[in-house]
């Protein structure tokens, strides 16, 4: 009998996620320099008023525009802060809760009902979408691409559980189980050998 879905062709999330994880880190990198650069222009800003102010009011205007800087600045990585914890804790939801759901599945009522919350949680919003990212683009794709892959892994389990009908429903849902464990514990990997 020819499988009804070869979990094989279908694309794979699982080997995507360290290059973001890198990426991640070396904006976060960039984040931290440009944060150690400001903080220094913004001494010697301070700097200069101190010392010129009373001949050149004009340096006046730089203490004035670095701080105003300064002050967006420390917005816009509170935000991306926010942000990134926002989708790391979406993402342990998938993996800790959501996939244990898997892990538990009994009859198929269980598989049915599993399928049914998979459903519900990626119908929800992305977490990145609650934060105003736009003054920093290329974070906001990364988390972009990031938040991409959970639809992609959870959209695979969902596949695998409706087609496992009929009498070998078990098998299937036993090594879709198997197959999930390393991401359980923080690995994000697909559903690729699970064959129905």
């Amino acid at each position: 009998m020819r499988p009804m879905v070869n979990m094989n062709e279908l694309p794979h999330a699982s080997n995507r996620l360290g290059p973001f994880v890198d990426t991640l880190s070396s904006l976060s990198r960039e984040s931290i320099s440009i944060d150690e650069t400001v903080g220094g222009i913004k001494r010697q800003a301070e700097g200069l008023v101190n010392s010129y102010y009373n001949r050149f009011q004009i340096v006046s205007g730089l203490k004035t525009d670095t701080e105003s800087f300064n002050t967006r600045w420390v917005e816009v990585l509170l935000r991306s802060r926010d942000a990134a914890s926002a989708i790391a804790g979406w993402y342990r939801r998938f993996s800790r809760v959501f996939l244990s759901l898997v892990s538990d599945i009994q009859t198929e009522q269980d598989r049915e009902d599993v399928v049914t919350e998979f459903k519900s949680f990626l119908a929800e919003d992305y977490p990145s979408n609650r934060f105003d990212l736009d003054s920093i683009s290329g974070l906001k794709e990364e988390f972009k691409k990031i938040e991409a892959l959970v639809p992609q892994e959870g959209n695979r389990v969902i596949q695998v559980l409706e087609s496992a009908t009929g009498p070998n429903w078990k098998d299937i849902v036993k090594r879709l189980q198997d197959e999930l464990v390393p991401v359980q514990v923080g690995r994000l990997v697909s559903c690729s050998s699970v064959v129905l």
